[in-house]
């Protein structure tokens, strides 16, 4: 894809620019990789897998956009599991996982607290 577009055309006379700039963000669908959570639902813990090789941070959301848990990894194999265990303020419900990679790119997950 482009990074950006320029076109020049004409309007009675007068010549008019046009300049498209496409922007967006890294995010990494989980179908592209093999990022895992499990067990899903939790109960006092959650295991990462299949993040890939170099620095990166993961972080536990709430449904309000809360950050509940924030750790940084650096991982030497993509089959490394990472464990997490559920804080006591982390209590039932619904959170997003995300893990970011040092070039910017980041997966989002979902799982269920019991």
């Amino acid at each position: 894809m482009k990074n950006s577009i320029f076109k020049l055309f004409e309007n009675g006379g007068t010549y008019n620019s046009l300049l498209c700039i496409w922007t967006g963000v890294n995010e990494i669908s989980p179908t592209s990789n093999m990022i895992s959570v499990f067990p899903d639902p939790a109960d006092d813990y959650i295991v990462v897998k299949g993040i890939p090789e170099g620095k990166s941070k993961i972080q536990i959301i709430g449904v309000t956009g809360e950050l509940l848990v924030e750790s940084y990894h650096h991982l030497a194999d993509p089959e490394a599991e990472i464990n997490i265990p559920l804080e006591s303020r982390i209590t039932s419900g619904l959170y997003f996982l995300r893990i970011i990679q040092s070039d910017g790119k980041f997966t989002n997950l979902k799982f269920i607290k019991l």
